[in-house]
């Protein structure tokens, strides 16, 4: 019972919630437990020291790696206005829109300060991320199709992604945003939590994405505030996806 418990303690802190699977061996392994892991065993191998001091000393030593990696990502801020969505770089000055609201139309469109279109996010049957070029090269255009949640019935069969539940509209779960400094996963779960993975694990989240006061996007990559608003611009598609129009 002890050692089910260990183990059980042991896959959470190596691998997260998610849990331990074939698929996320490497990629979802969690580098900085591990070691820490390895330090303490060594530690307490070694040395005649009270494990309680190693436990406390361990969990100082993520505490400082979880504070040092999120006080070291990128923050964009924007905040709602009449029309549109302004957004605010790192230094807090404005650094352009997001034009249009997501019941308003299937596309939004990513300028600068000027009003020049940097990006264009479309929702179709599926979304579109647009990605506007100088004039002597071809216009790109990139699919973000929407991945919904798996459905069961009540004997547990699964009904299909996106599957109709009464009273209960299919929920957007995955959008795979491809951008210059590589594909961004934007994931939201039932309680509308925003986070951003890439394909080694978490790197940001979307916060207050509900909010009429200003919403955050925080990334561990570098992106620049036109990059940060299309994840912001699909997070509220995915958000607003299930929405019901009363009529």
């Amino acid at each position: 019972m002890i050692a089910t418990a260990g183990m059980s303690i042991i896959i959470t802190s190596f691998w997260g919630e998610a849990g331990f699977s074939l698929p996320a061996l490497i990629s979802g392994l969690k580098v900085d437990a591990v070691l820490i892991f390895a330090a303490a065993l060594f530690v307490l191998r070694r040395f005649d020291i009270n494990p309680i001091y190693v436990m406390v000393l361990a969990g100082v030593c993520q505490t400082v790696i979880t504070a040092k990696r999120r006080y070291g990502r990128m923050k964009i801020k924007i905040k709602e206005c009449v029309g549109n969505s302004r957004i605010y770089g790192e230094d807090g000055k404005l650094a352009g829109t997001i034009e249009g609201w997501p019941k308003n139309g299937p596309v939004r469109e990513i300028c600068g300060t000027d009003g020049a279109v940097h990006y264009r996010v479309r929702k179709r049957k599926r979304a579109l991320c647009d990605r506007k070029q100088n004039r002597t090269q071809a216009e790109q255009e990139i699919s973000v199709p929407f991945q919904y949640e798996e459905r069961t019935d009540i004997s547990g069969n699964s009904k299909g992604g996106g599957a109709a539940v009464l009273f209960r509209a299919p929920l957007a779960v995955k959008a795979v945003v491809p951008l210059t400094a590589g594909a961004v996963i934007v994931l939201q779960n039932r309680k509308r939590e925003i986070v951003l993975e890439d394909c080694e694990g978490r790197i940001g989240r979307i916060t207050r994405i509900a909010s009429l006061t200003g919403h955050e996007v925080e990334c561990e990559k570098e992106l620049d505030a036109y990059e940060a608003a299309v994840l912001f611009a699909a997070a509220e598609y995915m958000y607003h996806d299930d929405d019901i129009e009363m009529v």
